[in-house]
């Protein structure tokens, strides 16, 4: 008969650290991405982004007028980079086919919680 570790188990917190840790650059390049978009919705001109590992990401644009930090077509920019991983880990990670083991399910967790994070 064949089991699996328990949750708590040294093996399986390893696991779930190693998986937190591997989906953490891709969720902060998600939350470039989404200021982009959200800056492109906005009005400016997407230039680059910064993925900086010790310091906020930001998405690099050309805005439009001195003051579209304080206009409201600037929400998009300033809510894109928590609005497409949180869209990201609500709808797109638990649609995917996996199969049901505990190791796929603690993966597929912390995957999500690190692109709401």
């Amino acid at each position: 008969m064949q089991s699996e570790p328990e949750i708590g188990a040294p093996s399986v917190i390893a696991l779930s650290l190693t998986a937190a840790i591997a989906a953490y650059p891709a969720a902060l390049a998600v939350a470039v991405v989404g200021q982009g978009l959200g800056a492109l919705a906005g009005g400016c001109h997407w230039i680059g982004f910064s993925l900086s590992i010790n310091r906020q990401v930001w998405a690099l644009v050309n805005q439009p007028v001195l003051n579209f930090a304080s206009l409201p077509s600037s929400t998009g920019y300033w809510l894109g980079s928590l609005v497409l991983p949180l869209l990201l880990a609500t709808t797109l990670l638990p649609l995917l086919p996996r199969k049901r083991s505990l190791l796929a399910e603690l993966a597929l967790v912390q995957a999500a919680w690190a692109a709401s994070v």
